[in-house]
Parts: C-alpha cells; sequence; structure tokens
C-alpha cells in the first residue's frame, strides 16, 4: 500500500492486528501496531481489544492484564468488550475468582456486565454444586452491586 502512495488508516492496522491475534501471532501484532505508531497512527480499543484476545488465544492472560492498565495509561479506555475477552478467557481456564475480579473492576469503570458476560459466567458455573450461589452471583452482577462471596473452586 505505501509503495503505491496509500497509507493505511487505523481502521487497516486494526484489520491486520485483528488477523495476526487470530491466527495466535500477537507478536507480529505487537510490532504492527509500532509500525503504526511510527507512521503517526494512534491505535485504538479496537486495536488493544484484538492483542488482549490475541493473548488470551496463546495463554498470555498475565499479560493481557498488564496490557489492560497500559491501555489505561495511555488514556484507551478499555470496553466491554475489552473485559469480556479477559473474562472468558480466566473462565475457560477456571481462573473464576481473576475473572469476578474483573467485572468489579470493569464496574468501577462505570461499565456494567453484557449478555456475553453472563453467559461467559454462567458456561462456567455449570458444573458448580451450588447452584443458589450461582444464581446469587448473576443477580448481583446484573443489579450492579458489589460481589460479596466469591466462589471456591
Amino acid at each position: 500500500m505505501a509503495s503505491q502512495g496509500i497509507s493505511p488508516t487505523v481502521v487497516t492496522f486494526n484489520a491486520l492486528i485483528d488477523s495476526l491475534c487470530k491466527h495466535r501471532v500477537s507478536c507480529e501484532a505487537e510490532k504492527l501496531i509500532s509500525s503504526m505508531e511510527k507512521s503517526g497512527k494512534k491505535p485504538n480499543v479496537i486495536t488493544y481489544t484484538s492483542l488482549l484476545h490475541g493473548y488470551v488465544l496463546e495463554g498470555r492472560l498475565d499479560e493481557a492484564i498488564v496490557l489492560l492498565d497500559t491501555m489505561a495509561e495511555k488514556g484507551i479506555e478499555p470496553n466491554q468488550h475489552s473485559y469480556s475477552v479477559l473474562i472468558n478467557g480466566y473462565c475457560k481456564i477456571g481462573r473464576l475468582n481473576e475473572a469476578l475480579r474483573l467485572v468489579e473492576k470493569m464496574r468501577n469503570q462505570g461499565l456494567k456486565p453484557n449478555d456475553v458476560i453472563f453467559d461467559t459466567f454462567l458456561n462456567a458455573f455449570s458444573n458448580c454444586n451450588d447452584p443458589d450461589e450461582v444464581k446469587q452471583i448473576i443477580s448481583e452482577m446484573r443489579d450492579g452491586r458489589e460481589l460479596v462471596d466469591e466462589p471456591n473452586h
């Protein structure tokens, strides 16, 4: 593109970054983000959410959490989708306490859990031996109240 005098837009970069992350080569996506910034294009929440997804797919959840904080430091507020990517990753590997902490962090940012996040937790809790506890957690998430008791998983 550049050789033809066409400058890629943020949307173009995001599409490439998303594709790289879906193919589990987030290291290449990181390089592309660096190139994007050098060309004067500012990464946005879509850029970083794609990278978060790549990290989750590669099992790099600890790095994903760091990236979530880096986004905020750069003035890019994570959105519901950003959080749902991470929550899903933690739920899939059974780290439900971390997923619940992300819900709290999300709520502290003024975001409420959406249907995707509820579905993720419902799937994660489907093997839970205490259905009343599951009902309580889902109810508290829906009401936007503090999560009082975390499940013992």
